[in-house]
């Protein structure tokens, strides 16, 4: 004759937590009386210590191998950070925002600065035309090409400032000084009625 137990029972029995044995009785039918439900012990101890099946161990290795190669990629990330071969994506929009709105500048104003130069050529000659227009378009994309490396800013730990090179348009190497980073600024957190006093 078997011996029906509770869970707790079940968990004393064989010092499993109350989730193992919980789970390995999902497939067992309880006796019910009131609110308790009792478990054939013969069968419910059975099912408890019973081995893993295969597919149960190949999930766990599968499940540790995922883990390995996340922490591995994780690492992987913060030693490319700190090389300064990976930059954050905040970084790099603020460079590129600050190169295209100097990029813009420099662009909307050929029109301003090319306009008292032509008046200046004599006999409107196309040809000085031309290179005088050129002349201020290629000074834009002369800057625009100076613009520092995004990501070798800051200059390493310390924080002081080094200088990019890069090739101008005419071939030649320049060189500008890049500004350190700075830090953000937090918004403020008062009332929207609120005044600096």
């Amino acid at each position: 004759m078997s011996k029906y137990v509770s869970i707790a029972e079940l968990r004393d029995l064989s010092g499993k937590g109350h989730r193992t044995v919980v789970k390995a009785l999902s497939t067992l039918t309880p006796k019910v009386k009131g609110m308790a439900k009792y478990y054939d012990s013969a069968e419910a101890l059975s099912l408890i210590f019973s081995p893993k099946t295969d597919s149960q161990e190949l999930c766990l290795t599968a499940e540790r191998a995922r883990l390995a190669s996340a922490q591995a990629s994780k690492v992987e990330l913060d030693l490319e950070h700190r090389s300064g071969r990976l930059v954050d994506a905040d970084e790099v929009l603020s460079e590129f925002s600050g190169a295209i709105t100097a990029f813009r500048a420099r662009i909307l104003a050929v029109p301003v600065k090319a306009a008292p130069r032509i008046l200046s050529i004599d006999d409107g000659d196309p040809v000085a035309i031309q290179q005088t227009i050129r002349k201020l378009i290629h000074e834009a994309l002369d800057e625009f090409s100076k613009y520092p490396d995004v990501g070798k800013s800051g200059g390493g730990e310390q924080g002081n400032a080094s200088a990019g090179t890069t090739t101008g348009v005419d071939g030649k190497s320049v060189v500008r000084p890049i500004s350190a980073a700075k830090p953000r600024s937090k918004r403020g957190t008062g009332k929207v009625g609120d005044k600096p006093g």
